[in-house]
């Protein structure tokens, strides 16, 4: 069900707008820049919105990780994790999208969300965006925290 009232952003309008966020601006920003801006256009060619939840928790894990690679016992991070699979999905190397959701967010696909049959069910649809976006964030700040001692500083 729709919200009452939604913006539209197009594609190249939602990429533009990215694009002039300060904090991606500059000469040396190029490549961090480039590579937030493929994920988010990524987004678009989502089916269900547990790939958007796991993308988009992906994405800021990888913001968020001060370090990747692996852990003193040679296992990989799971902001490392995550970042190959941002990479993979890139390329174009992902075949089969929601298997990895599934087997890498068990926890997050199976949550079942209750969406209200009409507006006089909830205060504000803005509600659940705001608990939607703060649960991917919170997901994502646990993923850097528990990412801290890896062996390569995230650029």
């Amino acid at each position: 069900m729709l919200p009452t009232c939604y913006i539209r952003l197009d594609v190249s309008h939602l990429i533009n707008m990215v694009a002039k966020w300060k904090c991606l601006k500059g000469k040396d920003k190029t490549l961090v820049r480039a590579f937030n801006l493929r994920c988010i256009s990524q987004v678009y060619q989502m089916d269900t919105f547990a790939e958007i939840k796991y993308v988009m928790k992906s994405l800021l894990s990888v913001a968020l990780s001060k370090t990747i690679g692996c852990t003193t016992e040679g296992k990989s991070l799971t902001s490392d994790v995550r970042m190959q699979y941002l990479n993979n999905m890139i390329k174009g190397n992902i075949d089969v999208k929601i298997e990895t959701v599934i087997n890498n967010d068990i926890d997050d696909v199976n949550q079942e969300v209750e969406y209200p049959i009409n507006d006089y069910e909830t205060n504000a649809d803005a509600t659940n965006w705001i608990n939607w976006s703060n649960s991917i964030l919170d997901s994502a700040k646990q993923i850097a925290k528990e990412s801290e001692y890896g062996s390569i500083i995230n650029a």
